[in-house]
């Protein structure tokens, strides 16, 4: 929701510009691939939790899907994060400050990261799961 945000004032932005004055086409070529990047890890995110609750449902929930729970959370939190870092150099000058969204955003996006669930420490036992190693209790 926070990436979503970044990205909705930036359109918004883009969409403010004088007529004759749009955006150069290398910034509307960025909001398109930041776009399709949010897009995407959220697709990850609904697959991933569509497939934990099932397992959940069946009482079937294993390593391997709390690895892969692991994983996606914390590549969507990563992902999240770099867009807001993207929307907030698209908007330029206006996305500094204090009182700026943008730059709200991009702040709570960094606190994300630090979430037990989806900080990077999290990452090598995600994978050491995923390739079958002993699970810690934690995870």
């Amino acid at each position: 929701g926070i990436a979503e945000r970044a990205l909705g004032l930036v359109a918004a932005r883009f969409a403010a510009a004088r007529a004759g004055q749009a955006p150069p086409s290398p910034a509307l070529a960025s909001y398109a691939t930041l776009r399709a990047r949010l897009d995407a890890a959220a697709a990850a995110t609904r697959a991933i939790a569509t497939r934990a609750q099932a397992a959940a449902e069946a009482g079937t929930v294993d390593d391997d899907l709390r690895g892969a729970l692991r994983a996606t959370a914390a590549h969507t939190a990563a992902t999240c994060a770099e867009l807001g870092r993207a929307a907030f150099h698209l908007v330029g000058g206006a996305a500094i400050g204090r009182a700026s969204p943008i730059a709200r955003a991009v702040a709570d996006l960094e606190v994300l990261l630090t979430h037990r669930m989806v900080a990077d420490r999290v990452l090598p036992t995600a994978a050491r799961v995923l390739l079958g190693q002993a699970a810690p209790a934690d995870l």
